[in-house]
């Protein structure tokens, strides 16, 4: 019987260590307005449930998504997909998801948060339009799925 148990011990710690959290898959894209590339915006890809990612955009409108872990990629299904002008934020330099406030920042972006009670907080920029900065209003909607994925931003 103890040798059962010992061994039954070890498969049950065997199996519990290796998950490091939800799979996450590849993702990048450009963000461009008007077919221009905009620079230094925060993509940010909010599923309907799981971890968030974002990425910063480069000179050349392009980003690479990292989750709130710090580790690169997506969770797979639905993601509204919100822009944060880094200019125009308190998320400026490169974006940290496993930064305190940089998470919080974006879970009130993810639940509409607000600052002060019934005041809906929003981002405010010139690069992009208002409807772009909320994961209520925004267009974009993106289906991570279990592969590599590669989206387009595209603001007319």
């Amino acid at each position: 019987m103890n040798r059962f148990c010992l061994t039954l011990a070890l498969v049950l710690i065997a199996g519990c260590g290796g998950s490091d959290g939800p799979t996450l898959y590849p993702v990048t894209g450009r963000l461009t307005k008007g077919n221009q590339p905009l620079a230094g915006v925060n993509v940010n890809f909010t599923p309907e449930s799981g971890p968030a990612s974002a990425g910063r955009t480069n000179e050349e409108g392009k980003f690479v998504l990292n989750a709130q872990s710090g580790k690169a990629g997506a969770v797979a299904g639905k993601h509204k997909v919100f822009l944060v002008d880094s200019a125009a934020s308190a998320l400026s330099g490169p974006v940290d998801m496993s930064n305190d406030s940089v998470r919080e920042a974006m879970m009130q972006q993810r639940s509409g948060g607000t600052g002060k009670r019934g005041e809906m907080k929003t981002t405010k920029s010139e690069k992009f339009p208002a409807d772009y900065g909320s994961a209520q209003s925004t267009p974009f909607e993106f289906t991570v799925e279990e592969k590599s994925n590669e989206f387009d931003l595209a603001i007319p």
